[in-house]
């Protein structure tokens, strides 16, 4: 049998890694001609399909890495939590503040980001993370802590 702490590392730890590949911001747009283009950003790669239909994949440099780190840090007192509500240290519902509160910063810089000449939409983040968390706590429920007091009563 798994213990509780090894089970609430490997919560944190999936969550975390959704959390950092997973995308942070979407950018839809319409070019002169009304070809589309769609850009996906994450923390440490993003990839682009340009009007002409190819597709490009680019790994960030360390400096981008440290540029988009404040949209995709507000992820990890997520995973942090996760970990905690998986001990029995913190309850559901801090734990899904803290992962709506992980994708408030993308949506905070879409809206005040200027649409250009063309058309341009930004579609903000998936919570991708949010929804992992959320399913992983359905498929297999936190253990629930008793206290030796209520076993004697």
């Amino acid at each position: 049998m798994v213990g509780r702490h090894s089970v609430a590392i490997g919560a944190g730890l999936l969550v975390l890694f959704i959390a950092v590949l997973s995308p942070f911001i979407f950018i839809t747009s319409f070019g002169r001609d009304g070809q589309l283009s769609v850009t996906m950003y994450t923390l440490l790669w993003y990839w682009s399909i340009g009007p002409s239909g190819s597709i490009h994949f680019y790994l960030h440099d360390a400096w981008a890495i440290v540029q988009y780190l404040p949209f995709v840090g507000f992820r990890f007192p997520f995973a942090y939590l996760m970990m905690r509500y998986y001990e029995g240290k913190t309850t559901g519902e801090r734990l899904i503040l803290a992962g709506i509160l992980g994708e408030v910063p993308p949506y905070l810089v879409s809206f005040s980001l200027h649409v250009g000449p063309f058309f341009s939409q930004i579609i903000g983040p998936l919570p991708l993370h949010l929804l992992a968390g959320l399913i992983l706590v359905k498929l297999r429920p936190p253990p629930t802590i008793t206290s030796p007091w209520e076993v004697h009563e």
